[in-house]
């Protein structure tokens, strides 16, 4: 069975992604998660099935996002380069296969509630 893990992405001052992973660790103690600010740690990983929880402006309810659907910032120095720009720039350099990797798009004005868990988990599940 190949590798999954889990890297939720947030901060301090986004920390929606890290709450969510806190309950997940609890409720599905055999995926391993990563708490992170830092997508680089994607990179040294590319080999494993991957799975991104990130904050997202513009919906509605936890789904399911592509590589496409993230938006970059325009970086300025290399610390400034975010998850979009990463992933897209590993899948252009043939190190990251999409078919491999899902991104979980959270609502970034949820509440961390049983309702928003199980949501997420029927996605991590690949329920409808």
């Amino acid at each position: 069975m190949d590798e999954k893990k889990l890297f939720a992405f947030g901060s301090e001052n986004d920390p929606i992604a890290w709450k969510v992973a806190d309950k997940l660790n609890i409720l599905l103690p055999d995926l391993k998660i990563k708490k992170t600010d830092n997508p680089d740690e994607l990179s040294i990983r590319t080999q494993a099935y991957i799975i991104i929880l990130d904050a997202a402006r513009g919906i509605e309810k936890p789904t399911i996002l592509s590589i496409e659907d993230l938006r970059e910032h325009h970086a300025v120095t290399t610390h400034d380069i975010d998850l979009g720009m990463t992933l897209k720039l590993l899948k252009k350099a043939g190190k990251l296969d999409e078919s491999r990797v899902k991104i979980i798009g959270i609502p970034i004005t949820s509440r961390v509630d049983d309702e928003l868990i199980n949501n997420i988990i029927r996605l991590l599940k690949g329920a409808k």
